[in-house]
């Protein structure tokens, strides 16, 4: 049975008609669970499960059903007496209706009911008043565990190569600390990158429990199998679900954090046992996680809007220094500390009407002029280029790592060769992937075993590299470019003005004079 097939076995699911409510699909453990057994649901209406939860599938199916889930408690009959449900009914992209059960506690509802709106409110003003990125990761990690009661909650933040760095946890004081840890791209996390806005809640209830089958309905069998991929009981794939097993954990709940509808992180809770959040309680994980996202595009956009100004500044500074002496470029150069720190880079570079002017840490002329044709030979026509491994994409170029391990280049004007230029030195690190990890095939390290005591895999050593270039600070090259490219358009723009009006002055005073006119080259 393939994996997006089956259920986990902590609720059922059944699959009804789009038209009415008619049984065509359900889990084989419907017995164990409403005391009814799959082959006598299957072909037969909503009633079957008592007349009062049909009223409620009836209602819904009237008000129209959509792509997402519509909670509702309910009362079924199972197998002669009422049990209590948590429901959820929503569609697939084929029109199917899914409707998932799962038994509802009735001991812990009026707790949930009371305890959990106290908590979201709090949990809103703390995650809404974090400073900082470190200050809400902590603060979400906190919020996460108190509220669905795992073991262990972990923030993790993914790189621009897609690898998960963990940011923040709350766990035990003698658990050992995951924070700093890395997990590479081609992990469960990379599958949720495919449903951060449509699915942002990934339940694993009980690692150790096998999927249930789906049966269908003869009369539904040449079908097309049914998508249950927008369910949350859905089972997890035998991979995702071995990597759990090799970290010692049972149960898990991610949280899709999203940042202009890209997975941008995620909130991982870790469980030692079988562990089932209500669905009140994932609702209100969900709300959090979006919450969440939000402050983050807030924190990020603070950044950018400082380094706006940044930028805003250093364009005034240029233009100023443009009418004053008339070279915005060493003007560029002569407080080199904004330069630099908009970027994070150690030197910079300016190639511009045949000249190469340099601030910072950089290497010899010869090496700029190697580094700046492999730039240029590189293909496309996208005006900002940036690179943290310049000794692996360019061997030619390793013998400079000390100070051009990473390049941010902004095209001036790819035509006439005139680039900007950003660069870093080589940044030697440790990076620790997480128990179970294999460290990801990048050419630019080694690797070597870690003591089994430190919990980790791997120690990946890596040299001949720099730091990460970010998203904002390619936008922020970007900017940077585009004000120096208006400005150095508008002094040319300025000198053939001037050059026109030097030479109709000399036009009218050798067309006015009445001597004779003798023009001799340098040489006389």
């Amino acid at each position: 049975m393939s994996y997006d097939r089956g259920i986990q076995p902590h609720g059922v699911l059944l699959v009804l008609d789009a038209l009415t409510p008619r049984i065509l699909h359900a889990s084989a453990n419907t017995a164990d669970l409403i005391g009814i057994a799959a082959e006598r649901l299957l072909g037969k209406p909503i009633e079957i499960l008592g007349e009062s939860f049909a009223t409620q599938v009836h209602a819904r199916y009237a008000a129209g059903i959509a792509e997402l889930p519509a909670p509702f408690r309910a009362s079924l009959q199972c197998g002669g007496s009422d049990c209590s449900v948590e429901a959820l009914i929503h569609r697939n992209d084929a029109d199917a209706v899914l409707l998932e059960l799962e038994p509802a506690d009735p001991d812990q509802a009026p707790a949930l009911a009371r305890d959990l709106p106290l908590q979201l409110a709090d949990a809103i003003a703390q995650l809404g008043a974090a400073p900082s990125l470190e200050a809400l990761a902590s603060s979400a990690t906190q919020v996460l565990r108190d509220m669905t009661g795992y073991e262990r909650v972990l923030f993790c933040r993914f790189d621009t190569a897609g690898n998960g760095e963990i940011l923040a946890e709350a766990a035990e004081p003698s658990a050992v600390s995951l924070v700093g840890l890395h997990y590479p791209r081609f992990l469960e996390w990379e599958r949720v990158a495919a449903r951060p806005v449509r699915q942002r809640i990934r339940l694993l209830v009980d690692v150790e429990a096998e999927p249930v089958a789906l049966l269908s309905h003869p009369q539904a069998a040449d079908r097309q199998a049914p998508d249950i991929g927008p369910s949350g009981l859905r089972s997890v794939a035998p991979h995702s679900r071995e990597y759990v097993k090799s970290l010692g954990v049972r149960a898990t709940l991610t949280a899709a954090l999203v940042r202009e509808n890209r997975l941008w992180g995620l909130l991982i809770c870790q469980h030692g046992q079988a562990h089932r959040v209500p669905y009140a309680a994932r609702a209100a994980c969900d709300l959090l996680a979006e919450i969440i996202s939000t402050r983050i595009a807030v924190l990020e956009n603070f950044v950018q809007l400082r380094t706006v100004a940044l930028v805003r500044r250093l364009e005034k500074r240029l233009i100023d220094a443009t009418f004053s002496i008339g070279d915005w470029k060493r003007a560029l150069l002569e407080d080199p500390w904004d330069l630099l720190r908009m970027v994070g880079a150690s030197g910079a570079v300016i190639v511009h009407d045949g000249e190469i002017l340099t601030t910072g840490d950089v290497p010899s002329t010869q090496a700029l002029r190697e580094l700046i044709d492999w730039i240029h030979s590189r293909p496309g026509d996208a005006t900002v280029f940036a690179s943290a491994t310049v000794a692996r994409d360019a061997p030619g170029l390793a013998a400079h790592a000390a100070t051009a391990s990473g390049v941010l280049a902004v095209a001036l004007s790819r035509q006439d060769r005139e680039y900007l230029l950003w660069l870093r030195g080589e940044q030697a690190r440790e990076i620790r992937w997480a128990a179970g990890a294999s460290v990801p095939t990048t050419g630019r390290g080694r690797g070597r075993r870690a003591a089994p005591a430190q919990g980790l895999s791997w120690i990946e050593e890596i040299r001949s590299t720099s730091k990460l270039w970010t998203g904002t600070e390619l936008a922020t090259a970007e900017a940077v470019g585009a004000s120096i490219r208006d400005i150095a358009l508008q002094v040319r723009a300025m000198s053939y003005l001037i050059t026109e009006e030097r030479l109709a002055r000399l036009r009218r005073a050798l067309q006015d004079s009445g001597d004779g006119v003798l023009i001799a080259d340098g040489a006389g």
